[in-house]
């Protein structure tokens, strides 16, 4: 059976349960690693064209890759995007262009649609909106809830239009000037500016099972740290007197 919308809230809901997440609040890269053990997370810059791409290994892992160049706001729809190809499409290999709001197939649709429960789930979202917000529609609104749930405006938005508060001509109004009334506002700027050095790091199961044949003499020293360099781990290769 294909899933619908709500269909798609409700696997959105029970991923955040499995992992161990409330009903709000953000989501970071490094932490969905600890609750998932089979997960590697890749963080790298792409070409302009592609956000992200899955690839599940046959069993219970995979690697999903996200484009560092793009702003944390759409860094982290991606991450929840590819979040989807990895727990429910069928393809084990996925590159995914930039399409935030104007995905080509079902698939990506699907993706797209449990991106934005999973980091916005109704429930908080409506909760956050009446509560913190007052129901009332406005650029102070968006930006408290935009930087809430770490969201990039669009997505914001798009959560919006979908329960019923703003029309889809009303949030073209609110798509102008975006980083201007941000930094007008005292907000920071990361959600929706590209970082000038894109981040490379990867998280998760590759690192520890690198670590792993290290300790129980699978792999030489060597080995280990030309692996680690590999996923841009230098950081582990050569640790600062503080990390140490």
């Amino acid at each position: 059976m294909k899933p619908n919308k709500p269909n798609l809230a409700e696997l959105a809901d029970k991923i955040r349960r499995n992992l161990g997440y409330s009903q709000a609040g953000p989501i970071s890269f490094a932490d969905l690693c600890d609750r998932n053990r089979n997960l590697t997370i890749v963080e790298r810059p792409f070409s302009e064209n592609t956000s992200g791409m899955c690839v599940k290994d046959g069993s219970e892992g995979g690697i999903i890759a996200i484009n560092s160049t793009m702003a944390l706001g759409r860094q982290r729809f991606t991450l929840a995007h590819e979040l989807y190809h990895f727990y429910f499409s069928n393809n084990p290999f996925i590159i995914c262009p930039d399409e935030e709001d104007n995905a080509k197939t079902e698939d990506e649709r699907n993706a797209n649609f449990f991106a934005t429960h999973f980091l916005m789930p109704t429930p908080s979202f409506i909760a956050y909106f009446e509560d913190v917000c007052g129901a009332s529609i406005s650029i102070d609104t968006i930006l408290k809830m935009e930087h809430y749930f770490q969201v990039s405006r669009r997505a914001l938005l798009s959560k919006f239009c979908s329960l019923g508060y703003l029309s889809q001509e009303e949030k073209e109004k609110f798509l102008v000037n975006i980083v201007r009334t941000a930094s007008e506002k005292g907000y920071p700027k990361d959600l929706y500016v590209a970082p000038n050095n894109p981040q490379q790091i990867t998280y998760g199961k590759y690192v520890a099972l690198v670590g792993e044949m290290f300790e129980k003499g699978f792999i030489s020293k060597q080995k280990r740290d030309e692996l680690l360099l590999d996923a841009y781990r230098d950081d582990i290769v050569f640790p600062t007197q503080e990390g140490e």
